[in-house]
This record gives structure tokens, C-alpha cells and sequence, in this order.
């Protein structure tokens, strides 16, 4: 840039021939005396415009927004387990069971009804596994009822999961059958696991800890087939595919 200077009153510019001294720092147009003086508003900004540099943030284009898709669908399948648990006996026993499985239910009420039914199966093989067989000195019968009762509930709780396990795919009067089928055999089962509580009152079946045990063992995964059944249940107002 050289220095220059505009004339006030008059049509032309010219160029003042005086030498600048320190080219080098010289950032924009010297502005002469006699403009300044006229036209002090317009020296101001001519000297800002020659020294601004635009903010690097104006340059920086804005980010893309977060992608909240794939948050939003897992809160929802949640949400639906969180739903369905609302309508059992044992809500926060069903939602604390189930709620791990919701990305693979995928809101679907046929697989939330396999997936609980696969609880109350895991329930009840950990029951039966834990049950000793009876010591001499036990009533008759008492202890080997309840290993009898939880074996047949484990046969009878893998059967449901089996029928519920075609449900999805199923169409028509099949569905209705399938889970006929499931409750049925899911009902049987909790007549057995109220039988093998029974074999467990005798103070004489097995010693007090173990008996302690046992009977946890058993109202847990009777309450997990109690959700079960309430969950299948829902099948019959519910389309199985959605």
C-alpha cells in the first residue's frame, strides 16, 4: 500500500508523494490531516475495515449435530419393557430380570413373553441343582418330593419356552394354540414348585440353612413364572409380530 490522500470538496484523489518511512509496518492507508479533520466518522472506519480480520470461529464451519437415533430407539425398547413389567405382580423383579434383554426383545411382545420364560427356567434349574438328596434321618419322602416337583418344573418351564418360541412367526390359529400350550405348562410348573415348598417345611428335610435357601430359591422363580404368565397372557391382546 502507499499513502494517499482524498481532498475534500473535490472529485480526484491523489497521491502524496512524501516517502513513508518503515514500510515495512505500515498495515493500511495513511489517511492525511485535512480528511481526518472533515470526515472524522468515515477516517475511523476506513481505518478499522483496513486492519480487521475476521474471528477464526466465523470461518470454522458450525458442527454437525449428535446423532441421537440410536439412543432414542434403546430408551424406547426400555421403555416398553419398563411398560409391560408395570402390568405384572413383580414389576421391579420382571423389569430388573428383563430390562438386560430389551435390545433383543426389540419391543416385541412375543420375545419379551420367551425371555421371560427363559428366566423362570433359569430359575428353577438353579433350584433343582441345589437341592441335596435326603439324609437318613429325613421324613419320608419329604426332600426328594421337592427334588421330583422342581426337576418336573424344569420340563415344564422348557416346554412354555419352546411353545412361545414359535409364537412370532406363527399366524392364525397356531398362535392361539402355542399359547395355550405355554400357559398351560407354565401353570403346571407352579404347581410343582408349591409342592416342593411343602417338602421343605419339615424342620427334619434338610438342616436349617439349606432349607433357608431353598425356600428363597423357590419364591423367587415362583414369582418369575408368575411374571412369565402374566406376560404371555398379554399375547392374546397383542399382535406377536409387532
Amino acid at each position: 500500500m502507499f499513502p494517499f490522500e482524498f481532498i475534500g470538496g473535490t472529485a480526484g484523489v491523489y497521491w502524496d508523494p512524501s516517502p513513508v518511512s518503515n514500510l515495512s509496518n505500515h498495515s493500511g492507508p495513511v489517511l492525511s490531516n485535512k480528511f481526518k479533520s472533515i470526515y472524522p466518522p468515515v477516517a475511523f472506519l476506513l481505518a478499522a475495515a483496513a486492519t480487521w480480520q475476521p474471528a477464526p470461529s466465523a470461518l470454522a464451519p458450525a458442527p454437525a449435530p449428535a446423532c441421537h437415533g440410536g439412543a432414542r430407539a434403546e430408551q424406547a425398547e426400555v421403555e416398553f419393557v419398563r411398560g409391560c413389567c408395570a402390568r405384572t405382580l413383580y414389576p421391579r423383579l420382571c423389569h430388573a430380570g428383563l430390562a438386560p434383554h430389551a435390545a433383543s426383545v426389540h419391543s416385541s411382545h412375543a420375545r419379551l413373553a420367551v425371555a421371560s420364560a427363559n428366566l423362570t427356567l433359569a430359575a428353577l434349574g438353579a433350584l433343582a441343582a441345589r437341592i441335596p438328596p435326603p439324609g437318613p434321618g429325613a421324613p419320608s419322602g419329604a426332600l426328594g418330593d421337592c427334588a421330583k416337583a422342581a426337576a418336573s418344573a424344569v420340563d415344564q418351564a422348557a416346554r412354555a419356552a419352546e411353545r412361545l418360541r414359535g409364537v412370532e412367526q406363527a399366524v392364525g390359529l397356531e398362535v392361539l394354540w402355542r399359547v395355550d400350550d405355554a400357559l398351560t405348562w407354565l401353570s403346571a410348573a407352579m404347581t410343582n414348585e408349591d409342592t416342593c415348598a411343602d417338602g421343605l417345611w419339615p424342620r427334619k428335610s434338610a438342616p436349617a440353612p439349606v432349607r433357608a435357601e431353598l425356600r428363597a430359591r423357590v419364591r423367587r422363580a415362583k414369582q418369575y413364572t408368575s411374571i412369565a404368565l402374566a406376560l404371555v397372557n398379554m399375547l392374546v391382546g397383542n399382535n406377536p409380530r409387532s
